[in-house]
């Protein structure tokens, strides 16, 4: 979020750092194409791409710890290094805000007291777990375990009512796989394959990792589960298709979709008591199909599926041995990446996901003062401006149209 809104403060700043460069007098301000890695043994009107970025392609190597490396890495490198700056100065501020982000950043980099707390942070979320007595406790657990961000078989949205635009709605969605999409799991082409045989090592790592004694055995046990809800999963592309995601069902009817799945603690917690009487599904035979493995499989597995998925989702921010699980499967094995990133790269990311707000602010008023707003606010002005010259002179246009375009970019700028 910081990275991609900072690489526009730095692009109009011309890569200058810090922010009494940008004040420099605006005549030694350049902009236009880089040259430098211009492929000129290439013809463009064969293959433009390899003409403008041969030399680039040629020459760069992609770091150990980046799946891709793209000329924006640069942007990134630099950005990077402004914002560590910024968070190890905070812990000299007299603002709580800023302190608070200091000590999240320290308490990250502290490596050895994460090692020493061990599964402890868990603990109270793990004997939930195990407490689970039936059906009806397993689906508010669902509902519990989203609310801090584990993975479930549904995920909630509150997102504009599709049929009233200016009302929200709540949505519920298909989800509860460990695996990128429903692919993995059901296509036998040789990748796949390896996604899964890797897959179902991490499961059991992690599980013995917190002790328990048959992690093999109840590895292939949630991979199973997995894959039977990978099967009543929809397709991206149907999950896509906005008509058959709308399916508004009052609360009171959603026993009508299914009578298998305990909607009323599937729900409890969201604080729905006389707020809203509908929800919408997005995927309604998903969960139908649900409803059926909620009392097909047996509770002990659905319990392991959720003692797998907390410490999956905590797993990048657990001792070193899940650190280096989770990166193993994530990093590796999924996306080809060689080495883990920095200890205090992840910590930034981290705040950016979680106090990105803070850090935001605390960016801007260091490197993107008024005089880098007005140049950027001049850049889009002079996209405007040529774009309404061509508008004005499309012979394809009729005037109305002419000018209903116009009025269009004048509402954009």
């Amino acid at each position: 979020m910081i990275l991609r809104s900072a690489q526009l403060c730095i692009l109009c700043a011309a890569l200058t750092i810090g922010a009494a460069a940008a004040e420099k007098p605006a005549a030694q301000l350049r902009s236009g194409i880089d040259l430098q890695y211009v492929d000129r043994s290439v013809r463009p009107q064969a293959d433009f791409y390899r003409y403008v970025n041969g030399r680039w392609l040629d020459s760069v190597q992609i770091p150990a710890d980046e799946e891709r490396i793209t000329p924006s890495a640069q942007l990134n490198d630099v950005i990077r290094t402004r914002l560590r700056d910024l968070v190890e100065q905070a812990a000299r501020s007299s603002d709580a805000a800023q302190r608070k982000l200091a000590d999240f950043y320290a308490s990250y980099l502290d490596e050895s007291a994460v090692q020493k707390l061990g599964l402890q942070p868990l603990a109270r979320d793990l004997a939930a777990i195990e407490a689970i007595a039936d059906r009806a406790q397993l689906c508010a657990a669902f509902n519990e375990l989203g609310q801090i961000w584990v993975r479930t078989p549904f995920t909630t949205s509150v997102l504009n009512d599709p049929d009233r635009p200016s009302e929200y709605a709540l949505f519920l969605y298909q989800s509860g796989l460990g695996l990128p999409a429903r692919d993995y799991y059901l296509d036998d082409s040789p990748q796949f394959k390896d996604a899964r045989r890797a897959y179902v090592t991490y499961i059991a790592t992690l599980l013995g990792l917190a002790g328990d004694a048959n992690a093999q055995q109840t590895a292939a046990s949630i991979m199973e589960l997995e894959t039977r809800l990978a099967k009543v999963h929809w397709s991206a592309r149907a999950s896509r298709d906005a008509g058959k995601t709308n399916n508004r069902v009052a609360i009171a009817q959603l026993r009508d979709v299914t009578d298998k799945i305990d909607w009323r603690s599937l729900l409890q917690g969201f604080g729905l008591g006389g707020r809203i009487d509908t929800v919408i599904i997005g995927q309604t035979s998903y969960f139908v199909g649900l409803g059926e493995l909620l009392h097909d499989v047996r509770l002990t597995t659905w319990k392991s599926y959720l003692r797998y998925q907390l410490l999956a989702a905590y797993a990048p921010y657990l001792g070193r041995e899940f650190v280096d699980a989770d990166f193993a499967l994530r990093g590796t094995a999924l996306r080809g990446i060689k080495e883990n990133a920095p200890r205090s790269r992840r910590a930034l990311e981290l705040i950016d996901e979680t106090m990105g707000e803070v850090l935001g602010s605390m960016y801007v008023a260091r490197y993107f003062p008024p005089a880098n707003k007005a140049r950027l606010q001049e850049m889009a002005n002079n996209v405007v401006a040529a774009l309404g010259e061509r508008i004005e002179a499309a012979a394809w246009l009729s005037p109305p149209g002419k000018r209903a375009a116009l009025e269009s970019c004048t509402r954009r700028k």
